[in-house]
């Protein structure tokens, strides 16, 4: 009997790599400081000066994922991200602006 060993077993924790670029969606400029987070693990990253982040591990045992990027001043992604043993993924994310958190909102409560 032949045993070969396979890098693709389902369950079995495989290297991957996730990289990618955050931008803002109007603008297409990069974000950085935005915070990438792997969902349901301890892998975080911070995007770089030009929006760029970039994720190594040998942990993902899971068919899909979710990376969650969130930055002030723009609405929190939620980005399901199928994953294949062995293959590197590339995500472009573009982020909306949140306009309630650009401006600052003062008022006056009165009481009667």
């Amino acid at each position: 009997m032949i045993f070969s060993l396979m890098n693709f077993s389902l369950g079995v924790p495989q290297e991957m790599k996730i990289s990618g670029v955050v931008l803002d969606a109007a603008t297409f400029e990069p974000i950085p400081d935005s915070h990438i987070i792997i969902e349901g693990s301890t892998m975080e990253t911070f995007t770089g000066e030009h929006g760029k982040f970039e994720i190594n591990s040998s942990d993902f045992s899971a068919v899909q994922i979710i990376v969650t990027v969130s930055k002030n001043g723009y609405l929190l992604q939620r980005i399901p991200v199928n994953i294949v043993p062995g293959q590197a993924r590339r995500l472009e994310i573009l982020m909306q602006s949140d306009l309630f958190k650009d401006h600052l909102m003062t008022g006056a409560v009165s009481l009667s």
